[in-house]
């Protein structure tokens, strides 16, 4: 398996952005299929929302490892993503709680709060206390300018192509996934399942297409390999 062959960081950074059907949408998590593989994502209320209004969704991801557990997390931007990662890094603050606070006030009014030092407006989160609210601004502090907004890298390089972006969330190397699409294409007619981005819809909602067929295509091409 390719999982077995790299580390926990490459994985981490290899599951970076998801995009597919949304299969079905709870209180807290959606399960997104690509490539016939079903992702169960847990995401703030305004993921869920917008999954409740598309047939198809793009999402930024973070993958957290845990001993017993790996959670897929599902945000609309790099920007969301990016504060997710910002909260869970303060002392006391996990996952769960960085849902909820990223549920309760937009990444942007967050990153106002905090520069502003207005830990008051944080009261009132679940799981987030005046203690907390506190520790909240004092770590954050001067973290949230420009640049925290601004995509990582590795988040940067990526494909446009969802079909190469799909592969390479299964732990495929970048070259390898966007020849084996390239040769998906060529056998199924030529373009078939293109994404072009331009579906209906607004935010992370994208149109349905054929990209799975592509997917499936080159995932029996890469398994002659």
């Amino acid at each position: 398996m390719v999982w077995r062959t790299m580390s926990w960081r490459r994985l981490m950074q290899m599951i970076a952005m998801l995009s597919g059907r949304v299969v079905q949408a709870g209180s807290d998590r959606l399960i997104v299929e690509t490539g016939g593989i079903g992702f169960e994502v847990l995401a703030p209320s305004n993921v869920i929302n917008e999954a409740a209004k598309c047939e198809q969704i793009k999402l930024f991801t973070h993958l957290h490892v845990r001993e017993d557990a790996m959670v897929l997390y599902g945000f609309l931007t790099a920007t969301e993503k990016k504060t997710f990662e910002q909260l869970t890094s303060v002392s006391g603050i996990g996952p769960k709680t960085a849902l909820a606070i990223l549920s309760a006030v937009p990444a942007e009014r967050l990153a106002a709060i905090i520069r502003g030092g207005d830990a008051a407006a944080l009261k009132g989160i679940p799981g987030v206390g005046p203690k907390t609210a506190g520790r909240l601004v004092l770590e954050l502090q001067g973290k949230f300018d420009a640049t925290t907004f601004g995509a990582p890298a590795f988040m940067q390089e990526l494909p446009e192509d969802d079909s190469v972006a799909a592969l390479m969330a299964l732990g495929y190397q970048r070259a390898a996934a966007a020849q084996a699409v390239e040769a998906a294409r060529k056998a199924l007619g030529g373009g078939a399942g293109a994404d072009t981005g331009t579906g209906a819809g607004t935010g992370a909602c994208k149109s349905a297409g054929d990209a799975s067929s592509v997917v499936r295509h080159a995932l029996k091409l890469l398994a002659r390999q």
